[in-house]
């Protein structure tokens, strides 16, 4: 075959490549579902096949070959431990080290959900404003910052770490829960 006639067959595969693709037509903000909180961001893009729209027909109503994708963004809500006084915080401590099914996992009581749910939805109503979730963020917030206090450094010659006057009463407090955490070892390169 001709050098004229390989040139005609790339032309028409090239068009023919063109009719199959599809071009993006418009970017359609749109309002969410009723939900509570704020609105979050969502994006409709519509497509359609290029040769059943005209220069004039770009309005995304008049689209008969339409397909959607819809993008959602969420915002991520941070809950907030309930704010205790020193000696509500003394007494909450006091209350949890007497209840070892809340923390030890050797305890027979440990996997019974009910039990623990029902021990903290009752200590949460001696609260005013105090709800199961906020008292069990502030128990999880306390053995966490409790864990990573007493982490030992890792790195050769740091030396060593002072503790304000918060993070010291974390430690002396919750030093009880001590053999009930489990350490990972992080993988280093």
């Amino acid at each position: 075959s001709s050098p004229l006639t390989r040139q005609e067959e790339t032309d028409e595969s090239q068009e023919e490549e063109a009719q199959e693709e599809t071009r993006e037509v418009s970017r359609v903000p749109t309002a969410t579902p009723a939900r509570t909180g704020p609105p979050a961001k969502t994006t409709v893009t519509v497509t359609a096949d290029p040769d059943s729209l005209s220069d004039e027909d770009t309005d995304a109503s008049s689209v008969s070959n339409v397909s959607t994708v819809q993008e959602v963004k969420k915002r991520r809500r941070h809950k907030a431990a309930h704010k205790f006084s020193w000696e509500e915080e003394e007494e909450l401590v006091e209350w949890y080290q007497s209840h070892p099914e809340l923390y030890d996992k050797n305890h027979q009581h440990f996997r019974n959900k009910d039990r623990k749910s029902s021990l903290l939805n009752t200590k949460a109503k001696e609260f005013p404003d105090c709800t199961y979730d906020r008292l069990n963020l502030f128990f999880k917030s306390q053995r966490t910052r409790y864990s990573h206090l007493t982490q030992s450094p890792n790195k050769s010659g740091s030396g060593a770490k002072y503790l304000t006057h918060r993070e010291q009463w974390i430690v002396d407090k919750w030093s009880f829960i001590k053999s009930h955490i489990v350490r990972v070892e992080s993988r280093q390169n």
